[in-house]
């Protein structure tokens, strides 16, 4: 089993014992297979539903990283948008990335270049976009068209949650 494999099942594992989550689509092929996405496009490596799929009102979308933040939060996006797409009645969608380690940078700690992080919890982190000469709240990107695009503003409004593992 590679690095990466590893630290995706343990994300998993997270999510089952510490958020409850009763079903998990992993990995993103299969994530976009269930949330009717492009074959092609950029996709987490988790979808977790903290509840039965025909009942469900709430989502973890996670993707489990080294160090290119970047491009998780288009995966962490496009996933947001496809189960936005696809389970009617979702009320709250949480993004998740999962790292092995944080480094200390000038900015501050950081899971990658151009973010920090803030403590939200014990074990959890906000990240920030420390890119510009202003550090702010890290945002998902949706790189879809139509029909996922048209949840960008919900989704950009989440935090996204930051697991050091």
């Amino acid at each position: 089993m590679s690095p990466g494999e590893a630290q995706e099942l343990r994300l998993e594992q997270y999510l089952r014992i510490h958020r409850r989550c009763v079903e998990i689509f992993r990995p993103d092929q299969r994530v976009r297979q269930e949330l009717r996405l492009p074959q092609n496009c950029n996709c987490a490596d988790i979808v977790a539903l903290h509840s039965p799929r025909a009942a469900v009102t709430e989502v973890t979308v996670a993707e489990s990283k080294g160090t290119d933040i970047l491009t998780a939060l288009v995966q962490l996006g496009n996933a947001a948008a496809g189960a936005l797409e696809c389970f009617v009645g979702l009320q709250t969608v949480h993004l998740l990335i999962y790292v092995p380690r944080l480094v200390q940078t000038e900015a501050g700690r950081s899971p990658g270049p151009g973010f920090t992080v803030v403590s939200s919890t014990r074990e959890l982190f906000v990240l920030q976009d420390a890119q510009a000469s202003n550090i702010v709240p890290a945002r998902a990107r949706i790189e879809l068209g139509h029909p996922w695009n048209r949840w960008l503003p919900q989704v950009q409004r989440q935090d996204i949650e930051l697991l050091v593992g």
